[in-house]
């Protein structure tokens, strides 16, 4: 892949027209995981990349002794890109029609909010056997792909308002520290959860009065888990927005969801190279078709060609087994 990676900000400013500027821009506010993903260009469908699987043997040597040979292990494994976009048509008598709202305009914003949400849903919940068509979640690499030092038990922590663990607060905080301890130099650049998950974490740092906020480049503000930490982001809901992207049916050990199941999940996530990144085939897609030749409909057309990449087996991490009624 060629260098450099662009990030959706920078997307938006080489945008070639106002409606892809507008496309840009709607994702950016709807979607805070493409907000910080950076993207490279590729040539082809798919990628191979060689990630880092043990490091090679260090020791130390008499004066005189012959430099030992040294050799990390790696494992080659490939990543592809996938296809999110579609049209929005309407009657053209209702683009032309002066009213105080812009219909057109309506429904193309409700079209790139629920793209945002679609892959804020992907990000996560995407398998590749059950959505082929989607990227490949975050979820599924830590179950499937990722050593299970990866995935850590909250063993059965309760941290629902109502209880009757009198030290939840200092429990959870040292569940995200010991979440925070398995990326390497110790921290990652966010944790992602429910809103009602996130909300636990900010009245437990509440209590240990650390409650630190930042604000992105879209304006957006976010609570930092302690100053400098990582920024604690809602996943949000699906596209149906009632259905929660990160759910609280879990089962105990993390998988699958359940009926029965009433636990939850936090991801740390660490982006950029040799981290978590994004790539892409195509440059962001939005054009105008103006009137179809049915002479009854306008036509708008949006598609981008994004995948995820992680070289590095430390890039994301759960804390799983944590109960939020």
């Amino acid at each position: 892949m060629a260098d450099p990676a662009y990030t959706l900000l920078d997307f938006e400013s080489r945008a070639k027209s106002q409606l892809q500027k507008g496309v840009i821009k709607t994702w950016r506010e709807k979607s805070p995981i493409l907000e910080r993903l950076k993207f490279k260009k590729t040539a082809g469908l798919e990628i191979e990349i060689t990630r880092t699987k043990d490091l090679p043997t260090a020791t130390w040597l008499d004066f005189g002794e012959a430099l030992p040979a040294m050799k990390g292990t790696t494992e080659p494994y490939k990543e592809r890109v996938h296809k999110m976009g579609g049209v929005i048509d309407m009657p053209k008598e209702y683009a032309a029609a002066q009213s105080i709202v812009d219909e057109r305009a309506n429904q193309e914003s409700m079209a790139l909010e629920a793209m945002a949400y679609n892959f804020n849903d992907a990000f996560v919940n995407g398998h590749p056997i059950t959505a082929p068509k989607s990227i490949v979640g975050i979820r599924y690499r830590l179950v499937n792909l990722l050593d299970s030092t990866m995935s850590v038990s909250a063993a059965a922590l309760d941290v629902s308002p109502n209880t009757s663990t009198t030290t939840w607060a200092n429990d959870l905080l040292d569940v995200i520290e010991n979440l925070r301890n398995l990326f390497d130099d110790g921290d990652c650049d966010a944790l992602l959860a429910d809103k009602k998950t996130i909300w636990r974490i900010n009245a437990a740092m509440r209590r240990s009065g650390l409650l630190p906020s930042t604000v992105d480049k879209v304006g957006k503000r976010y609570t930092t888990f302690g100053e400098g930490g990582p920024v604690l982001i809602p996943s949000g809901m699906k596209g149906d927005q009632s259905t929660s992207i990160i759910t609280h049916t879990e089962n105990v050990d993390g998988n699958p969801d359940s009926a029965a199941g009433n636990k939850t999940s936090i991801y740390g996530l660490k982006f950029g190279e040799p981290n978590l990144a994004g790539f892409y085939l195509t440059d962001i897609n939005a054009e105008d078709k103006g009137e179809l030749e049915d002479g009854v409909s306008v036509r708008t057309v949006v598609d981008w060609t994004p995948g995820l990449y992680m070289p590095h087996p430390r890039a994301i991490a759960r804390v799983y087994d944590l109960e939020v009624a």
